[in-house]
């Protein structure tokens, strides 16, 4: 399994606050809830928040920048709040920026554009130079996680089924042979789903590119009709 902390989430609540949860939860079903931080869920009470962020910045391989449609412009009394030196969310990037053991990737989410190197402030620059994951809503969310994990795979280890700490209320009170077939069934769908999405990247023509993309909306939905009776109280 991952290192804890691998995976560090870095969103604006105001912005991409509900996406930004349903990112975590299903990175937590895939690597396990001690992989993956995520402010609200990871920062224990009474700790110094600022010394904190700073410590599991230098513990990640993995920076998630959420970038929603207001992430560029929300401001505070006035000012860009990312043109604001102790902005964390500029901080938590810029820090990731400057460490080269760190890989920053930015992803898209309720129609955020891809940024512009002009528009961000000193030290985000490269933040624009960087390629985009995304995560659109359903019913393409699930196929854009499964190319996103695919990539934290590669950087951070294989990930695993729910682990005891990624799962909710309504998973714990099922029974394991319940939730161990919804779990074999979710990851065996996901495996025929990257299959398809590799065809996807190979398609030679638009009719079989049509007809895969109907296919993974198919196994898709699937994910998440299982994933839904997973999650059930």
């Amino acid at each position: 399994m991952p290192d804890a902390n691998a995976i560090f989430i870095s969103y604006r609540r105001s912005d991409s606050n509900d996406v930004s949860g349903r990112i975590y939860d299903r990175l937590v079903a895939t690597f396990g809830a001690a992989a993956v931080f995520k402010d609200v869920h990871s920062i224990p009470y009474g700790v110094d928040f600022p010394t904190y962020i700073r410590q599991q910045l230098g513990r990640c391989k993995v920076l998630l920048a959420v970038i929603g449609p207001t992430w560029l412009t929300v401001e505070r009394q006035g000012q860009r709040r990312l043109d604001d030196p102790a902005d964390w969310v500029r901080i938590e990037i810029q820090t990731a920026l400057e460490n080269e053991g760190i890989t920053v990737i930015p992803v898209l989410v309720g129609g955020g554009d891809r940024l512009s190197e002009a528009n961000l402030p000193d030290g985000l620059g490269p933040l624009a130079k960087l390629n985009s994951a995304q995560a659109r809503p359903d019913p393409d969310f699930h196929i854009d996680m499964t190319r996103l994990v695919r990539r934290l795979e590669d950087i951070v280890g294989p990930g695993n089924s729910v682990e005891p700490g990624g799962q909710s209320p309504g998973q714990q009170k099922r029974t394991n042979p319940q939730r161990e077939f919804y779990l074999k069934r979710i990851s065996q769908l996901e495996e025929r789903l990257a299959i398809v999405l590799q065809q996807l990247d190979a398609a030679l023509g638009a009719e079989e590119e049509m007809a895969l993309n109907n296919r993974a909306e198919q196994l898709s939905k699937q994910i998440e009709s299982f994933q839904s009776k997973l999650d059930a109280p």
